[in-house]
């Protein structure tokens, strides 16, 4: 699997932590110390770890061909 330390990670609450993903799971939140993983530094970005965008398409039956179910 592809391991990424996404460093200085700023969540919501405001406090800054190390994300340590495998694949497109996340592992560990915390500080994280390992040689085998692609470090990327997220300085001054929000992050949101399990954050889904909820919102849906739905159109009348007219409009159906707009979209799917």
């Amino acid at each position: 699997m592809n391991k990424k330390i996404w460093k200085n990670a700023t969540l919501a609450s405001g406090e800054k932590v190390d994300i340590l993903t495998e694949g497109k799971w996340i592992k560990k939140i915390g500080n994280q110390r390992t040689e085998e993983a692609d470090v990327i530094d997220m300085e001054g970005l929000l992050t949101l770890p399990g954050y889904i965008d909820l919102h849906v398409h739905v159109r009348d039956m007219d409009l159906s061909h707009k979209e799917t179910w």
